[in-house]
Protein backbone atom coordinates (compact mmCIF):
# COMPACT_ATOMS: atom_id res chain seq x y z
CA UNK A 1 0.00 0.00 0.00
CA UNK A 2 2.94 2.34 -0.96
CA UNK A 3 3.53 4.17 2.32
CA UNK A 4 0.44 3.82 3.92
CA UNK A 5 -0.44 1.38 6.45
CA UNK A 6 -3.55 -0.97 6.36
CA UNK A 7 -4.78 0.95 9.42
CA UNK A 8 -4.47 4.21 8.17
CA UNK A 9 -6.33 3.35 5.08
CA UNK A 10 -8.93 2.20 6.85
CA UNK A 11 -9.25 4.86 9.35
CA UNK A 12 -9.11 7.16 5.87
CA UNK A 13 -11.98 5.23 4.19
CA UNK A 14 -13.92 5.66 7.42
CA UNK A 15 -13.93 8.60 7.12
CA UNK A 16 -14.82 9.04 3.87
CA UNK A 17 -17.15 6.80 4.08
CA UNK A 18 -19.36 7.85 7.23
CA UNK A 19 -19.54 4.04 8.07
CA UNK A 20 -17.70 2.29 10.91
CA UNK A 21 -15.47 -0.74 9.47
CA UNK A 22 -12.87 -3.03 10.55
CA UNK A 23 -10.95 -5.83 8.60
CA UNK A 24 -12.44 -9.20 10.20
CA UNK A 25 -9.94 -11.35 7.39
CA UNK A 26 -6.95 -10.60 5.55
CA UNK A 27 -4.85 -12.54 2.92
CA UNK A 28 -1.77 -12.22 1.37
CA UNK A 29 0.79 -14.19 -0.55
CA UNK A 30 3.72 -13.91 -2.41
CA UNK A 31 5.06 -16.20 -5.23
CA UNK A 32 8.96 -16.90 -4.76
CA UNK A 33 9.05 -19.03 -8.49
CA UNK A 34 5.92 -18.41 -9.73
CA UNK A 35 2.68 -15.99 -9.71
CA UNK A 36 -0.57 -15.37 -8.53
CA UNK A 37 -4.23 -15.20 -9.88
CA UNK A 38 -6.72 -12.78 -7.93
CA UNK A 39 -10.62 -13.57 -9.23
CA UNK A 40 -13.34 -11.08 -7.76
CA UNK A 41 -17.07 -12.80 -7.80
CA UNK A 42 -20.74 -11.45 -7.18
CA UNK A 43 -19.38 -8.09 -7.05
CA UNK A 44 -16.99 -8.17 -4.07
CA UNK A 45 -18.63 -10.83 -2.51
CA UNK A 46 -16.39 -13.37 -3.12
CA UNK A 47 -12.54 -12.41 -3.28
CA UNK A 48 -9.82 -15.53 -4.29
CA UNK A 49 -5.85 -15.28 -4.29
CA UNK A 50 -4.14 -18.58 -5.79
CA UNK A 51 -0.51 -19.44 -5.88
CA UNK A 52 0.47 -21.02 -8.60
CA UNK A 53 4.50 -22.52 -8.84
CA UNK A 54 6.58 -22.75 -12.21
CA UNK A 55 9.79 -22.32 -13.43
CA UNK A 56 10.26 -20.29 -16.19
CA UNK A 57 9.37 -16.45 -15.55
CA UNK A 58 8.11 -16.31 -19.27
CA UNK A 59 5.06 -18.84 -17.77
CA UNK A 60 3.28 -15.92 -16.04
CA UNK A 61 3.29 -13.66 -19.81
CA UNK A 62 1.66 -16.84 -21.88
CA UNK A 63 -1.80 -16.33 -22.50
CA UNK A 64 -2.94 -20.35 -21.83
CA UNK A 65 -1.24 -19.42 -18.83
CA UNK A 66 -3.16 -16.15 -17.97
CA UNK A 67 -6.45 -18.53 -19.04
CA UNK A 68 -5.61 -21.19 -16.70
CA UNK A 69 -4.76 -19.43 -13.19
CA UNK A 70 -8.23 -16.94 -14.04
CA UNK A 71 -9.99 -20.23 -14.64
CA UNK A 72 -9.01 -21.98 -11.21
CA UNK A 73 -9.42 -18.82 -9.47
CA UNK A 74 -13.28 -18.99 -10.42
CA UNK A 75 -12.90 -22.58 -9.47
CA UNK A 76 -12.01 -22.06 -5.91
CA UNK A 77 -14.52 -19.10 -6.22
CA UNK A 78 -17.42 -20.97 -7.16
CA UNK A 79 -16.98 -24.48 -5.81
CA UNK A 80 -15.16 -23.92 -2.65
CA UNK A 81 -12.43 -26.27 -1.83
CA UNK A 82 -10.76 -27.10 1.10
CA UNK A 83 -7.59 -26.92 0.16
CA UNK A 84 -5.29 -27.23 -2.85
CA UNK A 85 -3.46 -30.71 -2.19
CA UNK A 86 -4.31 -33.70 -0.76
CA UNK A 87 -1.61 -33.03 1.71
CA UNK A 88 -2.77 -30.31 2.70
CA UNK A 89 -6.09 -31.35 3.95
CA UNK A 90 -5.84 -31.40 8.00
CA UNK A 91 -5.27 -34.65 9.55
CA UNK A 92 -8.45 -33.87 11.88
CA UNK A 93 -10.57 -33.63 8.99
CA UNK A 94 -9.45 -36.41 7.59
CA UNK A 95 -9.92 -38.65 10.49
CA UNK A 96 -13.26 -37.28 11.13
CA UNK A 97 -14.55 -37.59 7.17
CA UNK A 98 -13.03 -41.53 7.82
CA UNK A 99 -14.88 -42.02 11.10
CA UNK A 100 -18.33 -41.03 9.45
CA UNK A 101 -17.83 -43.19 6.52
CA UNK A 102 -17.00 -46.32 8.73
CA UNK A 103 -20.14 -45.90 10.98
CA UNK A 104 -22.06 -45.27 7.71
CA UNK A 105 -20.24 -48.85 6.57
CA UNK A 106 -20.99 -50.20 9.63
CA UNK A 107 -24.47 -49.97 9.25
CA UNK A 108 -24.59 -51.85 5.96
CA UNK A 109 -24.39 -54.87 7.87
CA UNK A 110 -21.14 -56.09 5.65
CA UNK A 111 -17.81 -57.99 6.54
CA UNK A 112 -15.31 -55.60 8.03
CA UNK A 113 -12.93 -55.57 5.08
CA UNK A 114 -15.86 -54.62 2.79
CA UNK A 115 -16.32 -51.94 5.62
CA UNK A 116 -12.78 -50.71 5.07
CA UNK A 117 -13.07 -50.31 1.26
CA UNK A 118 -16.39 -49.07 1.28
CA UNK A 119 -15.15 -45.87 3.38
CA UNK A 120 -11.91 -45.99 1.51
CA UNK A 121 -13.82 -45.39 -2.00
CA UNK A 122 -16.08 -42.30 0.38
CA UNK A 123 -13.04 -41.13 1.37
CA UNK A 124 -11.52 -40.70 -2.42
CA UNK A 125 -14.75 -38.67 -3.26
CA UNK A 126 -14.55 -36.59 -0.72
CA UNK A 127 -11.08 -35.88 -2.08
CA UNK A 128 -12.60 -35.04 -5.63
CA UNK A 129 -15.34 -32.79 -3.93
CA UNK A 130 -12.95 -31.15 -1.54
CA UNK A 131 -9.52 -30.86 -2.88
CA UNK A 132 -8.78 -28.35 -5.65
CA UNK A 133 -6.47 -30.54 -7.63
CA UNK A 134 -8.65 -33.01 -7.74
CA UNK A 135 -11.86 -31.43 -8.51
CA UNK A 136 -13.54 -32.05 -12.10
CA UNK A 137 -12.94 -28.93 -13.58
CA UNK A 138 -16.44 -26.74 -14.00
CA UNK A 139 -15.80 -25.39 -17.48
CA UNK A 140 -14.60 -29.13 -19.05
CA UNK A 141 -15.20 -31.89 -16.74
CA UNK A 142 -13.60 -34.49 -18.87
CA UNK A 143 -10.36 -32.99 -17.17
CA UNK A 144 -9.77 -32.75 -13.44
CA UNK A 145 -7.94 -28.98 -12.24
CA UNK A 146 -4.20 -31.23 -11.93
CA UNK A 147 -4.84 -32.52 -15.53
CA UNK A 148 -5.58 -28.84 -17.11
CA UNK A 149 -2.60 -27.92 -15.22
CA UNK A 150 -0.15 -30.88 -16.90
CA UNK A 151 -1.82 -30.08 -19.95
CA UNK A 152 -1.00 -26.08 -20.20
CA UNK A 153 2.18 -27.36 -18.56
CA UNK A 154 3.24 -29.46 -21.80
CA UNK A 155 2.35 -26.34 -23.77
CA UNK A 156 4.29 -23.91 -22.34
CA UNK A 157 7.33 -26.43 -21.38
CA UNK A 158 7.33 -25.89 -17.60
CA UNK A 159 6.00 -27.71 -14.77
CA UNK A 160 3.12 -25.64 -13.02
CA UNK A 161 1.48 -26.41 -9.72
CA UNK A 162 -1.01 -24.90 -7.77
CA UNK A 163 0.26 -24.23 -4.65
CA UNK A 164 -2.20 -22.85 -2.48
CA UNK A 165 -5.72 -20.19 -2.54
CA UNK A 166 -6.71 -17.97 -0.54
CA UNK A 167 -10.89 -17.77 -0.66
CA UNK A 168 -12.21 -14.76 1.28
CA UNK A 169 -16.21 -14.28 1.54
CA UNK A 170 -17.94 -11.11 2.51
CA UNK A 171 -19.22 -11.50 6.21
CA UNK A 172 -17.30 -14.72 7.01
Amino acid sequence: MGEETVSSELTEMIHIMGENMKISRFAARKAENGALASYIHMGGKIGVLVEFAFEKAETAQAESFKTFAHDVALQVAAVAPICATRDQVPAETVEHEKQIYMAQAAESGKPEAIQEKMAVGRLEKFYKQSVLTEQEFIKDSSLTIKKYAEQVSKELGDTITVVAFDRLVRGE
